[in-house]
């Protein structure tokens, strides 16, 4: 992000979604589409048949979706349980230490070259349009903002047809939001 900033000289944009909502849609992804967030996680999954192919079609040193995926060093303080977190443990993680991650590089740059936009807010086609002219980008209205945030792109339906209502992190039994919680607190308080 430094590096970034000094050569270009660009102006930045974090793209900041509730983690609750980040997590539930990796748990989509992995069950419906790609079966291999963590193929290292001994928890077995519930795959679509999709996905069971994705996984068998990909052995495991050649995915490098997944191993390109951070995962704890020796002074984090996951590193330790991570071959016995569930799935849902490590999704969490991953959520908190890239939002962590970039934040903390954004910070080193001057605060006048970047912005959050955050996509769960009930403003969001305001923020959008207030990025819209921070970054110099013209031609937007309001209208056809609100009309783009209407439509599901790049999503489980838009790819494969299937329009299956999926559970939404509201639904997450205690267990799974206390994890989610113990995990994601540091970044969750970061985005306020």
């Amino acid at each position: 992000i430094e590096q970034l900033h000094d050569f270009f000289h660009s102006k930045l944009i974090f793209i900041a979604r509730d983690g609750r909502d980040v997590v539930n849609s990796m748990h989509h992804w992995h069950n419906d589409m790609f079966g291999n967030f963590y193929r290292e996680c001994k928890e077995a999954s519930t795959l679509s048949a999709r996905a069971k192919s994705v996984v068998n079609a990909l052995p495991v040193e050649a995915d490098s979706a997944d191993f390109s995926r951070p995962r704890p060093d020796k002074n984090d303080p996951y590193f330790e349980s991570w071959e016995s977190m569930s799935r849902h443990e490590m999704m969490c993680w991953y959520w908190n230490y890239c939002t962590n991650y970039s934040l903390d590089r954004l910070e080193k740059i001057p605060t006048d070259r970047w912005r959050i936009i955050n996509m769960s807010s009930p403003n969001l086609a305001s923020e959008i349009f207030s990025v819209a002219e921070f970054i110099g980008l013209t031609g937007l209205s309001m209208d056809k903002i609100c009309s783009d945030l209407s439509t599901k792109i790049n999503s489980i339906a838009q790819r494969t047809g299937d329009v299956t209502i999926r559970d939404d992190w509201h639904n997450w039994s205690d267990r799974r939001l206390a994890q989610f919680w113990k995990i994601c607190s540091p970044a969750m308080r970061r985005l306020g």
